[in-house]
């Protein structure tokens, strides 16, 4: 699977020996990634979160930008391990 992301293309590798009980999950995973990259958050809104962690005195270890990171991060901390990670994996197609 190519996409047609300068991001993805910079950042992936592929080795020279194709292992497709590998490339399946990792094309799945990479094709959701593309698709939440499309769709993320506008720039601007990450951008001025991070010139927030710049420019606060004493910065939070955890910064939250755009509207669903909320939801990840409550989420994340009122589930059993087990059960955000499931989500996770439906979310990416390898569930």
């Amino acid at each position: 699977m190519i996409l047609d992301c300068p991001y993805l293309a910079q950042h992936t590798q592929r080795t020279a020996r194709r292992i497709e009980a590998y490339y399946t999950e990792h094309d799945l995973a990479i094709a959701a990634i593309a698709t939440g990259m499309a769709s993320g958050e506008d720039p601007a809104v990450v951008s001025a979160v991070v010139l927030q962690t710049f420019t606060d005195v004493s910065p939070s270890s955890r910064f939250l930008a755009g509207h669903s990171t909320k939801a990840v991060n409550l989420s994340r901390r009122l589930l059993p391990t087990r059960l955000f990670n499931k989500g996770q994996h439906k979310q990416y197609g390898l569930a």
